[in-house]
């Protein structure tokens, strides 16, 4: 599956640029009272998978009470995260792919979709020169449990 780097207006990176291209792409999340699709970055730097945490309700999420943590991003800011299973499906124009996953939950708007739970299950090769991701199940991932 292959999806094109997302155009994004920055500042203060180097001394002429105000656009950057990401690996950003839009993922299906599938819970057991219904789904969404949600926009996020796919980031190697992320140990997890983040969701926004007002999907918890809508998708009928079952949070595990002992399952928290709080992370810390790259500017040293802290947030807390819960954790839950969800289906998580990527699809582009000639095939798709589907998986069960412990993603994190946090106060935020976009996904980030990092190692664990996303990138673990994936052979990835990120295009520079073309802006393209490319993404190949490797075969690990848990199948889906939600219909």
């Amino acid at each position: 599956m292959r999806f094109p780097y997302q155009r994004y207006t920055v500042a203060g990176i180097g001394s002429h640029l105000t656009t950057v291209w990401r690996p950003a792409l839009l993922v299906r999340v599938i819970g057991p009272a219904g789904d969404d699709t949600v926009f996020g970055r796919v980031d190697t730097g992320a140990d997890d998978t983040l969701l926004p945490d007002f999907l918890i309700a809508p998708l009928g999420v079952a949070l595990d009470p002992a399952a928290v943590a709080t992370i810390e991003g790259i500017d040293g800011g802290t947030v807390p995260v819960r954790y839950g299973a969800v289906d998580l499906e990527l699809a582009d124009a000639t095939s798709s792919f589907r998986w069960n996953a412990l993603v994190g939950f946090y106060p935020r708007r976009n996904a980030v979709f990092g190692l664990s739970g996303f990138l673990d299950y994936f052979q990835a090769l990120f295009h520079g020169r073309t802006r393209e991701l490319s993404l190949l199940p490797n075969g690990t991932a848990p199948p889906p449990v939600y219909p």
